[in-house]
């Protein structure tokens, strides 16, 4: 049996996305978040058959890798709500990551204490969900602070590698892209496109930057010591 059920809510300031994810009931794990038990395939088709779109979510490794499913009975729904109330904290450890640049390039997180990192969240790489000028504007922060911090800027996107070299030339930009990201930014709880994600040089997250300007990014940039 195959269910398509929904597993997060992602907004920007022009639409709403639901992202389904496809489910073999036969090979993939999904465990009851209360009970901390594998459900049955008798089980699943009960839960499918009083809510068709059951929530459930995605678990997923530092390699962006799902490695189960979890089924919560109290929520009926998901909405971006739920999604930012389960971010980490400022000041709490980031959860880690291994990603792989468009150059095959690994960015490990772990590897990288010591230097502060600016993730960077666009949806997708074709109009109209590219926004172009915030990936400018980043970068033209980045160049303007690299004598001063000592920063890795990542950009993540469910785009692919030609999808992304169609749109720009990624030599000119001082940042590491990564295509193929979707699950990190599942991961992450990313609800707002383009938005982005400040970890201090000690591997701790210092916030998440949804609807305010790259200013506040530079002024949170320019307080870490």
């Amino acid at each position: 049996m195959t269910l398509f059920l929904i597993s997060a809510l992602n907004i920007n300031a022009f639409s709403q996305f639901f992202t389904t994810t496809k489910i073999n009931t036969s090979t993939d794990k999904i465990y009851n978040k209360q009970t901390g038990k594998l459900l049955t395939d008798d089980e699943l088709k009960q839960i499918a058959n009083k809510n068709p779109n059951i929530p459930v979510d995605q678990i997923i490794n530092k390699y962006g890798e799902i490695e189960y499913f979890e089924y919560d009975p109290n929520k009926k729904n998901r909405d971006s709500n739920d999604a930012i109330a389960r971010r980490p904290k400022t000041g709490e450890a980031f959860p880690p990551f291994v990603m792989k640049s468009i150059d095959n390039k690994t960015l490990d997180s772990e590897k990288l204490i010591g230097r502060i990192i600016l993730l960077q969240f666009q949806l997708d790489f074709d109009k109209p969900f590219f926004f172009a000028k915030t990936l400018i504007d980043a970068n033209e922060l980045i160049n303007e602070l690299q004598n001063k911090v000592e920063i890795t800027s990542v950009v993540v996107t469910k785009s692919s590698k030609e999808d992304i070299l169609n749109q720009i030339d990624p030599s000119a930009y001082n940042m590491e892209f990564v295509p193929n990201a979707r699950n990190f930014i599942v991961k992450y709880f990313i609800s707002y496109y383009p938005s982005f994600i400040l970890i201090d040089k000690y591997g701790k997250l210092v916030s998440y930057y949804d609807t305010v300007g790259l200013n506040k990014v530079k002024e949170d940039l320019l307080k870490i010591e």
